[in-house]
């Protein structure tokens, strides 16, 4: 089944095959829990203060100027300030509930029932997920360990064998790496050959670049995006779509039904956000100045003892090693709890088994707790 082409079952944590039912089954064991460690957040740790300053006094302060209509076409402070962020006409931009959203009113738009459609491995199974729902038939393209590039060769194969739409996110996830925008117009003029569209999930480019959007750098590039992963705002729900205009007048259209106009009040909290954006900013940026280093530190300790390898790439808040011990990422991670209370994500539900995924975007102290215990648990696995 396509649903689990991307990744494979978890045991014990449970016997589930999609990233979304483990996640749910691993929160349910760190609830009661006070010595556990999660290491597996995907995304900085929510600004609650920031968020609760910025709103205080609700419609009667400075929400009120943003709490508009968002019927039809949505929030139009949220789309001139998210214009205005990635130097944008409006006319490219369509609002959405969330990044996932984005995509799967893309993909319901594009896809043609039995159509072949690219997507990278190791992915986040979403991408296949809604693939396979829209009626796709899943080619997988590589993404090489170490660096995590795309072979322009391999993807030309799928080209010409009928794809005409490729699915990728940058910051890739789980790896964290970068493609730049170089290879991107690489991709972009590939898949024009072809007549075919590039989709890139685009949550963690922020961390590399708060202004970068590929929609910029081809005409058959679109991007989804939110305000889930360098912000922390996943309570918000508010992403959005951008490329050409005549793409993005095609998805409004056919969807005006099913999402005329999102939330009016989450959008309107998120229109404020970006119109104060440098406060939100710094600190995700202060988290990964204090978390970063503490990850860097027991990297180079457990590299030094032979039992990881791979590079923590220099942006975001996720880093994707490969394990050298005798343990595959399935059985480190039932093991790490059992033994350690520590919760990471197995590389298998990515579709590599041999690794694991760590997110650092939260609590240095608790970072480098669980880090240690993942040590330690290397070390007893490799005697």
């Amino acid at each position: 089944m396509v649903l689990r082409s991307c990744g494979a079952s978890v045991a014990g944590l449970s016997d589930l095959g999609t990233y979304t039912d483990w996640s749910v089954a691993a929160i349910r064991r760190l609830r009661g829990r006070a010595d556990a460690v999660a290491l597996f957040d995907s995304s900085i740790a929510e600004p609650t203060r920031l968020l609760s300053g910025l709103l205080e006094g609700g419609l009667e302060g400075p929400l009120g100027s943003s709490f508009v209509s968002v019927f039809g076409s949505g929030n139009p402070l949220l789309i001139e300030a998210l214009a205005a962020r990635y130097r944008l006409s409006p006319d490219m931009l369509l609002t959405t509930t969330g990044a996932i959203n984005g995509l799967e009113l893309l993909l319901n738009v594009l896809v043609a029932p039995g159509q072949t459609v690219l997507v990278e491995r190791p992915c986040f199974d979403v991408l296949p997920i809604l693939a396979a729902k829209a009626g796709a038939e899943i080619r997988f393209v590589e993404r090489v360990y170490p660096d995590y590039d795309l072979d322009l060769a391999e993807l030309e194969q799928g080209f010409a064998a009928g794809a005409r739409l490729l699915l990728l996110t940058n910051l890739h996830n789980p790896s964290g790496h970068l493609l730049p925008d170089a290879r991107l117009r690489q991709i972009a003029d590939l898949a024009a050959r072809y007549q075919a569209t590039v989709i890139i999930d685009e949550v963690y480019r922020g961390f590399a670049d708060p202004q970068a959007c590929a929609a910029t750098l081809a005409p058959n590039i679109v991007t989804v995006n939110s305000l889930t992963k360098i912000y922390g705002l996943f309570g918000l729900k508010c992403g959005w779509i951008a490329g050409n205009p005549a793409l993005v007048e095609q998805v409004r259209r056919h969807h005006a039904h099913r999402d005329p106009g999102v939330a009016k009040l989450t959008h309107a909290v998120a229109a404020l956000i970006l119109q104060n954006s440098g406060d939100f900013d710094a600190h995700w940026q202060a988290i990964l100045a204090r978390t970063r280093p503490v990850l860097l530190s027991h990297v180079e300790a457990m590299r030094a003892d032979g039992l990881m390898e791979g590079d923590v790439p220099p942006e975001g808040c996720i880093y994707f090693p490969r394990l050298t011990a005798p343990l595959s990422g399935t059985r480190l991670v039932e093991r790490l709890w059992q033994a350690e209370a520590v919760l990471a994500v197995p590389g298998a539900l990515f579709g590599d088994e041999r690794h694991l995924r760590i997110g650092f975007g939260a609590d240095p102290v608790a970072l480098a707790r669980g880090l240690m215990r993942l040590h330690m648990v290397l070390r007893q696995e490799r005697s």
